[in-house]
Order: structure tokens, then sequence, then C-alpha cells
């Protein structure tokens, strides 16, 4: 589609005498790769899908914590992706990926701790911190990068 959201190709099947023998459409979209396959006739003869990101959100569908740590090491630029949506994973790590695209360009672990004490003017205190360390590869380097917001 012309709105970026989805990437698809159709491809001609050739053999190894370099005949053609089908053809192959492959469409990502919706964190989904959906491949078909068909006859010289144009018939289906198979179709796959398979579930590359589920749930992909955009940076305002983040939580506040995340889009502060995300402002405070220019996330948008460093990464400089069109359609640049999340996906998070079970384990909870945040991977950073563009929507019509099966790559991962980064992975964010995410880290919240809260320790409540009493100060020495005998007042509770609550510090609650979220730590997010994200992982990209820019070439052949890994670049961390860990932004701590305290609250």
């Amino acid at each position: 589609m012309a709105d970026g959201s989805t990437t698809q190709t159709f491809n001609k099947v050739i053999d190894e005498q370099e005949n053609v023998t089908g053809y192959e459409t492959v469409v990502i979209e919706n964190g989904k790769r959906i491949t078909s396959k068909y006859d010289l006739e144009f018939e289906i003869t198979s179709t796959e899908t398979v579930i590359v990101f589920s749930d992909l959100k955009e940076i305002e569908d983040m939580s506040s914590e995340f889009q502060s740590a995300w402002d405070a090491i220019s996330g948008d630029t460093l990464y400089n992706i069109t359609e640049l949506r999340f996906a998070t994973r079970d384990d909870g790590t945040i991977l950073v990926v563009s929507e019509g695209s099966d790559e991962i360009f980064g992975r964010v672990n995410n880290h919240s701790h809260e320790d409540t004490w009493t100060d020495w003017n005998g007042r509770d205190v609550t510090n609650t911190n979220y730590s997010y360390t994200s992982m990209m590869e820019i070439g052949i380097t890994l670049v961390q990068v860990v932004v701590i917001v305290v609250m």
C-alpha cells in the first residue's frame, strides 16, 4: 500500500533449468509475513502465515517512562527508521521494528525497582526507578545505551 504499512513482493519461481514453474508473493503487514505460492495458471497452491511481530505499537502507545527514556536518547534520530514501531515480547523485551519489515533494529530491556525507606528526619521515602537498556547494531558495532528515570 502507498502508506508504507505493507511490503509486498511478487517473484517468479524458477527451476534449475531456468523454467518458470510458478509464482510467489510475500506480504509483510501488521507484524505478519504471508507467503502465497501459485502455479502457472495463477491458482494458489499454498499459503503460509508467520507472525513476525504482534501487537505493534507507536511511541505514543508506550508507557510514559519509556517515552521519557526514548526522548532522552533521541531514539527517533538514533534509529532513523521509517514507520518506527515497538513490539513487546513475552519476557518484557521491547523490539524496535519498522512496520512492513521483518527486521529487528534493536532490543530494549527494561527494569523497574522501588525502594521504600525512612530518612534521618523520620519521613517515609519511596524511590521508584525505571531503567531501559537499548542494544542496537550499527554496522558491526554493538552500542549499548542505558537511561535511568528516577521518580
